[in-house]
């Protein structure tokens, strides 16, 4: 049987590559996210206009008069009213402080766990629940954004005074395809409703902010390719609850971060990523949010080989022996670079008839002072000649004794 050649596996390589990439530029992932949660909006939308339609209608059948800023405003709330209000679907209570509105109008706002109240307590203050008859049914939940955030630009608004109900669209395709053609007044808003030219003009214009992460930095930057590496911080924006963070090189599986957490829209903590044999050199830091927008950080970590191991010696001087006695002369050893090893010594070229021996045996810590013992059965003395040689970035002193009468 023929097996396929080098060259053969490289060009189907490049072939399924080329594939992949015109798939992601025709098939976007994160275009299609946005569509998808378009059509939510889209679909939420009608149902509110088919809802405060049903709510008109009952209340004409019935004969009573609409109230179209509930049951817990005193008709006031309404566009030319004394206290005209932008009713909308982010919750009072998720954290954000909201933009200022134009002169006259403020925000109303209600808890999350009161959002989807159709009694006139959620976020749209209309009781459909009491226009319920003639054959119609009550809308039995408020719809809300599926993003719901001040920070993104996404979410439901609700004016009386007729009424006006807004979204604000995330995909290419459904904001061109919507957003000029609804009849309303705000080319950057889906706007429905009996009256499209009463809500004020939203505080952030153009479409709306990107929620895709950024990554500005990373704590420490570098690591060595021996094991875990703790990272303290990593910096950006719209950073989310269950973000994840790897480092991404071509050619490399990526490494995947463990441990982290996010305290808040701009910080990764506490986290590591696990080095052990990896290529040297800058590699991408990757932060990826639920929604799977994802920012990048080129380069921003780089992976090293840790340091040569190197120490430095130096002695004080040269000593003399007489025959029948020993002499003791301190050398210090100073670790230069790398993690702590063992090191051991011998003393060579010593003349006939002495012996030499080193206290401790080997070094393993601090690599400080130890004991150099010379016993002689005839006088000579121990010349030291110490030459440095340059390796690396470190300077190492060799020994090279010369010992004589």
């Amino acid at each position: 049987m023929r097996g396929f050649t080098l060259i053969e596996v490289l060009i189907a390589i490049g072939v399924v590559m080329v594939l992949s990439v015109a798939v992601l530029l025709v098939l976007n992932p994160f275009e299609l996210r946005r569509q998808a949660q378009d059509a939510a909006r889209v679909s939420d939308l009608r149902t509110l206009e088919e809802s405060m339609n049903f709510a008109l209608s009952s209340a004409a059948l019935t004969g009573q008069v609409f109230d179209s800023d509930g049951p817990n405003f005193p008709d006031d709330s309404c566009d030319g009213q004394a206290n005209q209000r932008v009713f909308v679907s982010v919750p009072s209570d998720n954290g954000e402080v909201t933009s200022t509105l134009p002169s006259g109008w403020v925000w109303q706002q209600v808890a999350r766990a009161d959002l989807r109240k159709t009694d006139g307590n959620g976020w749209l203050p209309v009781n459909f629940q009491g226009y319920a008859g003639a054959g119609l049914s009550a809308l039995q939940a408020l719809p809300v954004d599926p993003t719901n955030t001040f920070a993104s630009g996404l979410y439901y608004s609700y004016v009386c005074g007729s009424y006006e109900i807004n979204a604000a669209l995330a995909s290419q395709k459904y904001r061109t395809k919507l957003l000029a053609h609804d009849g309303g007044d705000d080319n950057e808003l889906l706007e429905i409703g009996s009256k499209l030219v009463i809500a004020p003009v939203r505080p952030s214009q153009g479409a709306p902010p990107s929620t895709a992460p950024s990554v500005s930095s990373i704590t420490p930057s570098s690591g060595e390719n021996t094991g875990l590496v703790n990272i303290t911080n990593i910096s950006g924006q719209n950073f989310q609850g269950s973000s994840t963070v790897k480092l991404a090189k071509s050619g490399q599986l990526d490494i995947t971060g463990v441990g982290f957490s996010v305290p808040n829209s701009t910080t990764m903590s506490g986290g590591a990523f696990n080095l052990n044999g990896a290529a040297t050199g800058p590699w991408d830091v990757v932060v990826t949010n639920p929604d799977a927008q994802f920012g990048t950080l080129v380069g921003g970590f780089t992976v090293t080989n840790p340091p040569s191991f190197d120490f430095s010696l130096s002695n004080a001087g040269n000593r003399s022996v007489v025959q029948g006695s020993s002499v003791t002369s301190t050398i210090t050893a100073t670790l230069v670079s790398s993690p702590t090893q063992s090191v051991s010594f011998t003393a060579s070229g010593l003349p006939a008839g002495a012996s030499a021996s080193f206290g401790p045996a080997d070094l393993q810590h601090d690599y400080d002072h130890y004991r150099f013992v010379v016993n002689a059965d005839r006088q000579f003395h121990d010349h030291g000649h110490w030459h440095r040689r340059k390796r690396g970035t470190h300077d190492v002193v060799h020994i090279d004794r010369d010992c004589g009468i």
